[in-house]
């Protein structure tokens, strides 16, 4: 996703890390607690 609703989603994501940013990268790895949550939240 671009524009405002991903910034929105990303901000969520990493404020309840769920997540991290991956150094000199776009990439952002979720945890597994992290992949489980963003599902509940996101998925479900």
């Amino acid at each position: 996703l671009a524009g405002t609703l991903g910034a929105a989603i990303l901000e969520k994501i990493l404020a309840e890390k769920w997540a991290r940013r991956e150094k000199d990268s776009r990439a952002v790895i979720f945890s597994p607690p992290g992949k489980q949550a963003f599902e509940k939240v996101f998925l479900s």
